[in-house]
């Protein structure tokens, strides 16, 4: 988790004295990014690729992992029918919501796009 950040912290912190777990320093990098490093960034934008299909095979995932332009390449095409809905006070804690259409099979893929403040 994030090893350029918990080298550091291995260096100055004693996780004994640190937040929560006082075997590890995993919760403390993780709190420390959450109060000193998201709040400097924000979602862009939410692209969502998917392909149907009508052959009756499960939905695929692995898309998910490919770069834009090798989605593109395997057939995806961008799909403007998602909407999203923050859960939390964090504003990286999204829902993401999309209605499948019935009879198809789907390959789905994500793009998020996040920029500094």
């Amino acid at each position: 988790m994030f090893p350029s950040i918990k080298q550091e912290f291995q260096k100055y912190i004693n996780p004994l004295f640190g937040w929560g777990n006082l075997e590890t320093l995993d919760d403390d990098v993780e709190q420390y990014i959450r109060e000193n490093i998201l709040k400097l960034y924000k979602i862009d934008k939410i692209e969502f690729y998917s392909l149907a299909s009508r052959t009756k095979t499960g939905s695929d995932y692995t898309t998910a992992e490919l770069t834009n332009a090798e989605k593109v390449n395997n057939g995806l095409t961008i799909n403007d029918n998602i909407a999203s809905k923050t859960l939390n006070t964090n504003p990286f804690d999204l829902k993401l919501i999309y209605n499948k259409r019935t009879g198809f099979s789907e390959s789905y893929g994500f793009s998020v796009t996040i920029v500094k403040k």
